[in-house]
């Protein structure tokens, strides 16, 4: 963790992410929980590898050369090294480590590993890493909402991620991850607060804006699925938009 920490804070934030979504998707697939400890493990320490990619490529801020993008994968097989130092690591930790850029199709890196070749974990940390890479808000980048992230690893299966997974994925997650910030057709701005699993396209939703008025309302929770007003989802949306404190909200909501 303290290797991660000093070499990158979107590293340890992203080995974190990666580690609880894992998690998260193992109790919905059932998973037994000292397999889902190994996971987990696999899951934070699958990117070890890049403490030992130079600076100038991990911080780069542009899009890669070829030879710059042939040395950031190296961080596969430099994470296997690492690791292989450690005895207790696990084969589970060692082949998500190996096989998280892999593809179904044979496309990925660094052994282009195809369909039969890749372990079950290996195809959901595909799914998990990308997935949380899309929706990361980074330097180079704004971060995509999990929605268009869905649709994205939805539209490669199954020729780069397992479709029975991605899908078994979003579900997990909800249509509309909870914290997702979503603007009502009336006009009220509020955050997922709870999932609807027998009506997915129906959360819950913790109220606390109106932009008609622009102004703060009281917090209400709405269950869409029995709405008085017949309020529903108009789109989601980002915080900026409406020059609001979403981290103020979001406290209020689920922490105070």
């Amino acid at each position: 963790m303290s290797r991660l920490r000093l070499k990158n804070d979107y590293l340890i934030e992203h080995a974190l992410n990666v580690s609880i979504l894992m998690t998260i998707f193992c109790k919905h697939l059932s998973i037994e929980k000292k397999l889902i400890e190994q996971i987990a493990l696999g899951a934070f320490l699958h990117d070890i590898g890049k403490v030992l990619v130079p600076d100038h490529i991990l911080n780069k801020s542009g899009k890669y050369s070829d030879n710059e993008f042939e040395e950031m994968k190296e961080h596969v097989s430099l994470g296997v090294k690492i690791l292989e130092e450690i005895p207790a690591i696990s084969h589970v930790v060692m082949s998500m480590v190996k096989e998280h850029h892999e593809r179904l199709d044979g496309k990925g890196y660094p052994n282009q590993l195809t369909d039969k070749d890749i372990s079950k974990y290996g195809r959901m940390m595909a799914i998990v890493d990308s997935y949380d890479a899309m929706t990361a808000e980074r330097i180079y980048k704004s971060s995509m909402h999990p929605i268009q992230a869905f649709k994205n690893l939805i539209n490669e299966a199954p020729d780069s991620y397992d479709k029975d997974l991605v899908e078994q994925f979003i579900q997990c997650l909800g249509l509309y991850p909870v914290g997702t910030l979503v603007k009502l057709n009336s006009g009220k701005l509020g955050l997922i607060s709870r999932l609807n699993k027998s009506k997915p396209l129906h959360p819950f939703v913790r109220v606390f804006y109106n932009t008609r008025l622009r102004q703060a309302i009281a917090m209400d929770e709405i269950d869409l699925s029995k709405s008085k007003n017949n309020d529903q989802i108009d789109r989601c949306i980002k915080p900026e938009e409406f020059n609001i404190n979403l981290m103020g909200f979001f406290k209020a909501a689920f922490i105070e």
